[in-house]
């Protein structure tokens, strides 16, 4: 496969255009419809970081094409049906499609050598979702922050970037940081929900199969 440096990343994400999220208040949220939710909501949002979903080890990219057609219906079907839409009766939610790593990066030997650089354009994607979600969409709104395995790892970044001693951390509803390690010293100010009704907290877990943690997690890596 090509380095890194030789991928030619696909275009970019505008999110100040709908197509660029999966899920969004103006947008469609028909993929939630056969639930039969409950379409009251709280005046909270819920940012919602999906997890890794380009796994395909025959598929060599380094980072997902958020326009292709398979990858925005995968996402959909998967992830934001039966992860996002535990939100939806809560408050209005904000799926961001993003140009994820491809799960790869995760072992040590692509890591050094371009999954470092993989990872970090995926997060820079969120972070702009983010940016653009605070400046056009929240109106001051109380906050929820969700991910998933890759998902958590950006989340718990945007936490320590935009809230964790910030003043945004007062709109902070709760944090959901799962299937990603959190380091006792990673966040400064923000701690874990120890009551039921906590609130400027988070939550989070993580499992393995019985005696084995991969490397780049024991070092900290995510």
């Amino acid at each position: 496969m090509a380095s890194f440096k030789e991928f030619k990343l696909s275009k970019a994400p505008d999110y100040t255009n709908l197509r660029s999220w999966a899920v969004h208040p103006n947008g469609d949220q028909s993929v939630f419809e056969e639930f039969n939710l409950d379409d009251s909501k709280l005046p909270v949002d819920v940012f919602f970081i999906y997890p890794t979903l380009l796994t395909d080890k025959d598929n060599t990219r380094w980072n997902a094409d958020i326009f292709d057609p398979s990858t925005r219906s995968y996402v959909l079907g998967s992830t934001v049906k039966y992860q996002a839409s535990a939100w939806y009766s809560t408050g209005h939610v904000y799926v961001p499609y993003y140009r994820q790593a491809h799960l790869r990066v995760f072992r040590e030997s692509f890591w050094k050598n371009g999954g470092k650089e993989a990872y970090e354009m995926a997060y820079n994607d969120i972070r702009e979702a983010f940016v653009t979600y605070m400046k056009e969409y929240n109106n001051d709104k109380p906050i929820i922050i969700a991910g998933h395995s890759q998902g958590a790892g950006h989340a718990k970044r945007l936490l320590q970037e935009f809230f964790d001693d910030k003043p945004l951390f007062k709109q902070l509803v709760c944090a959901y940081i799962i299937g990603m390690p959190i380091p006792d010293n990673y966040f400064p100010t923000l701690k874990p929900c120890t009551y039921e009704n906590q609130t400027g907290c988070f939550v989070g877990w993580r499992t393995y199969k019985n005696g084995y943690v991969p490397k780049l997690i024991e070092e900290e890596k995510f």
